[in-house]
């Protein structure tokens, strides 16, 4: 059997401890880089949604006459709305009720005895 001692080694002990533990300190400070720069990023990545959520959120209050400007606005496109109903519905009256039966105006400069047939006279 042999041993650990006896088997060829092509560094030494020593030398192969110390780039171990280098490598594992690199290790380490990578790992620790990456995780504040992702913890970072993060934090601002959150502070800038909630910034941007707040900002679209944020309404304020109005003043006085901001609420009257939108009251008077409102009120004139409602009154605007109703009179142009109101008209529509009056025009659409006069269209329907003409005439009672809806039948085409009978023109009084027409003469009469256009449409009659003639007449025979035998005197």
């Amino acid at each position: 059997m042999i041993t650990d001692s006896l088997k060829p080694n092509l560094i030494e002990n020593n030398v192969k401890y110390f780039l171990g533990s280098t490598l594992n300190s690199c290790h380490k400070f990578k790992e620790n880089y990456f995780n504040n720069i992702f913890n970072v990023s993060l934090l601002v990545g959150f502070i800038g949604l909630l910034a941007i959520v707040l900002f679209i959120k944020y309404k304020g209050n109005k003043s006085a006459k901001e609420i009257e400007l939108t009251k008077r606005k409102d009120r004139d496109y409602i009154i605007h709305r109703l009179l142009k109903l109101k008209q529509e519905n009056i025009d659409d009256r006069r269209m329907r009720n003409n005439l009672i039966t809806n039948m085409p105006f009978y023109n009084e400069t027409t003469p009469m005895n256009k449409f009659k047939p003639p007449i025979n006279n035998l005197n």
